[in-house]
């Protein structure tokens, strides 16, 4: 039972952040929120980004590389693979595949004028059970995990605001219960310096707000893994040509962890991606 409460403790570490979903925004767009992902009918992006969590007792350098397929003018598909190149907690180091993700967003409200754009879109996705279950500290659930979700977005040039929501249902490992992952999300930005017709600097306020519930074994709860985080910072944004680049950082701004030991400083991420 030790040995399981321990699991369930680096596992914690892992999945304060769980869900690094590519975004490609036709506005200023998010860096760290889900979706807003629709691109038109055929039309495929791809994309690749690094992200650094920084904690009291806990490091994270993820690097993820992926795709999105316009199936649709309002239907996209979303493939991810993320890499652990460094985990570590406490005295404990890994690195590795985590669990690979497949989304499909479809938006079914949007309203296009010249200069704005409102849309709203659900997202529904899988997480496949690709990470090694018997690396420590875990790099991932490494159980077969479903997202549900929704986004709403504005953009009224050169302004661009908005909110998100989901959550992730997760599949049960052995005999481990893993506790749920909630997802609330919102953000203002606006484009800074048009260059020339299509390429622009942005700047963008994001907030990111992760709650973990508590996990369980055989059915007896775990009452020092789970919790609450709530990231703020600013995320500026490059347009250039058919490339995006974005660069943030985000300080917790509020936490509430039932593992001290757990506590998060700051997160770093840098994305590029462009389409064809």
């Amino acid at each position: 039972m030790r040995v399981s409460f321990f699991i369930l403790f680096l596992l914690f570490i892992s999945h304060i952040e769980a869900q690094e979903r590519l975004s490609y925004a036709e506005g200023p767009g998010p860096l760290f929120s889900i979706g807003q992902n629709i691109i038109p009918k055929h039309e495929f992006n791809v994309g690749t980004g690094l992200r650094y969590r920084d904690g009291v007792f806990n490091h994270r350098l993820r690097w993820s590389v992926g795709g999105i397929y316009g199936i649709t003018d309002h239907l996209s598909a979303t493939f991810v693979v993320p890499y652990i190149l460094k985990e570590r907690s406490e005295n404990k180091r890994t690195s590795g595949i985590a669990d690979m993700i497949l989304d499909l967003e479809y938006a079914f409200f949007e309203k296009k004028e010249d200069r704005s754009l409102v849309q709203a879109t659900i997202i529904g996705g899988i997480q496949f059970p690709t990470s090694d279950k018997e690396k420590k500290p875990l790099l991932d659930f490494g159980s077969w995990s479903g997202f549900i979700g929704f986004t709403n977005s504005f953009l009224f040039l050169p302004w661009y605001w908005f909110f998100s929501g989901g959550v992730l249902i997760t599949r049960n490992r052995d005999n481990i219960e893993f506790g749920n992952e909630y997802f609330y999300e919102s953000g203002a930005g606006v484009k800074l310096i048009k260059l020339n017709h299509d390429d622009n600097i942005a700047l963008l306020i994001e907030m990111n707000g992760r709650f973990l519930d508590k996990s369980k074994i055989t059915s007896q709860s775990i009452p020092a893994v789970g919790g609450h985080v709530l990231y703020v910072g600013p995320i500026i944004r490059l347009d250039w040509r058919a490339i995006t680049t974005q660069a943030g950082i985000q300080f917790a701004a509020a936490q509430h962890i039932f593992n001290s030991k757990e506590e998060i400083d700051y997160r770093v991420a840098f994305s590029i991606s462009g389409g064809f």
